[in-house]
């Protein structure tokens, strides 16, 4: 069985990898760091097998090329996307007012190292329920 995707989406690299790092501390997963936008949408909107589908984005709103808004309106219109958790980061409150009932989790930027190792203990309990809920197979 294929690992759970995990992406972070910033386009400050210093930052990215700070995300990346507390995640992985305590998700078992495979992460990817997207520094743009437009990668993120293009990789996103590809022919993903469901097994490639993120399970968990944390995306910036201020990207260049495409927006982390438009990113997330994308994202909540696709079915395939239906289980993918998503946490929106910015320093901009109107903008996490507008993501506010698309999103799964807010963060006000400046953020910590602890936020997100709170995101990964939240998103491991989002995992264990669904994995509780799932009807045994046999």
């Amino acid at each position: 069985m294929k690992r759970r995707q995990v992406i972070v989406v910033e386009d400050d690299r210093e930052l990215g990898e700070l995300v990346i790092e507390a995640l992985g501390m305590e998700l078992d997963c495979d992460l990817h760091l997207i520094l743009d936008g437009t990668q993120a949408m293009q990789w996103l909107s590809s022919d993903l097998a469901p097994e490639d589908v993120p399970g968990l984005i944390i995306l910036d709103m201020h990207l260049p090329g495409v927006s982390g808004l438009q990113i997330l309106e994308y994202l909540r219109s696709k079915p395939s996307f239906d289980d993918t958790r998503v946490v929106v980061t910015t320093a901009d409150s109107m903008l996490l007012d507008k993501a506010r009932h698309k999103a799964d989790w807010l963060l006000l930027k400046p953020v910590a190292y602890s936020h997100f190792a709170e995101i990964s203990r939240w998103y491991n309990a989002q995992l264990e329920n669904r994995s509780r809920k799932a009807p045994a197979k046999g």
